[in-house]
C-alpha cells in the first residue's frame, strides 16, 4: 500500500498527459465532418504529449499536472493492498493444498495472478473512472488553442459535450476490458516474477555460499565475521 501511494505521486502527471493526448487524438477524428472542406482538418486539435504537458502548465501551473491526485492516490493505495493481499493469500493457500513438493507451481502462480488482478480492479475501477473524468475535464474547453476558425470552436464544443456526457455515464463502463487485460498481464507478470526468484535463489557468492555473510558493525565500519572467530 505504501508503494502504491509513492507511485501515485510520480505517475499522476504521466496519466494526466496521456489522457490529454488521447483526448486530442479522439477529438481530432471528429474533424472529418462533411461540412468541413479544408485539407488536413482531421489533424486539428491533435497534439503531442509534450505539447499537452505545456498547455496544462500554462493553464493551471505546475501543480495542474497533479489534477486528480487524490483519486489516483486512493486507487493505488487500495489497489496495491488488495492486489498483493489476494496474490499471497491465494498462492499460499494453493501451496498448502498441493504440499511443499509442488510449492509455487506454475498453475498456482497463474491462478493467484489472475485473481489478484481481477480483485483489485473490481474494487478500484470506480475510483479510476472518476480520476479519468476529473483529468478529462481539465483538458476540455481550453485544450484547443483559441482561434477564429469555426473548426477549432466546434472541436472545443465537442470536448465540452464529451466531458458532460462522460460525467453522466456509468462508473463501471469498460470494466470488462480492464479485467481481461489485467488477468492476462498478471498471469504472465507474476509467473515471470516467481521464476526470476527461483533463478536468483540458485545464484552463489564469490566464496560459493548461497547465504549472506554475517557482518558486525563498529562505528560505521563493517567487518565480516568468520565462524572460527565465534569459537
Amino acid at each position: 500500500m505504501v508503494s502504491g501511494g509513492v507511485t501515485a505521486v510520480a505517475l499522476t502527471p504521466v496519466e494526466l498527459v496521456k489522457n490529454a493526448t488521447q483526448t486530442s487524438v479522439l477529438m481530432a477524428s471528429q474533424g472529418n465532418s462533411p461540412t468541413v472542406k479544408a485539407p488536413g482538418v482531421k489533424n486539428v486539435g491533435r497534439v503531442s504529449s509534450w505539447t499537452s504537458m505545456k498547455r496544462i502548465v500554462e493553464r493551471r501551473g505546475v501543480l495542474g499536472l497533479w489534477t486528480g491526485f487524490r483519486l489516483h492516490f486512493a486507487r493505488d493505495v487500495i489497489g496495491t493492498g488488495i492486489y498483493f493481499g489476494i496474490y499471497e493469500t491465494t498462492k499460499q493457500s494453493l501451496n498448502s493444498y498441493y504440499g511443499s513438493e509442488r510449492a509455487n507451481s506454475p498453475g498456482a502462480v497463474a491462478v493467484a495472478g489472475l485473481l489478484c488482478g481481477i480483485g483489485s480492479w473490481v474494487v478500484t475501477y470506480p475510483l479510476d473512472t472518476m480520476k479519468t473524468r476529473a483529468q478529462n475535464n481539465l483538458v476540455g474547453a481550453g485544450s484547443v488553442p483559441s482561434t477564429t476558425s469555426k473548426t477549432s470552436a466546434s472541436l472545443s464544443s465537442a470536448l465540452d459535450t464529451a466531458a458532460k456526457t462522460a460525467a453522466r455515464s456509468s462508473k463501471w463502463k469498460g470494466v470488462e476490458m480492464i479485467i481481461l487485460r489485467s488477468s492476462i498481464q498478471n498471469m504472465i507478470q507474476m509467473s515471470i516474477f516467481e521464476q526470476a526468484k527461483v533463478v536468483i535463489d540458485t545464484l552463489t557468492f564469490s566464496d560459493g555460499s548461497r547465504t549472506l555473510p554475517e557482518v558486525e558493525r563498529h562505528f560505521g565500519r563493517d567487518s565480516r565475521v568468520h565462524k572460527n572467530d565465534k569459537l
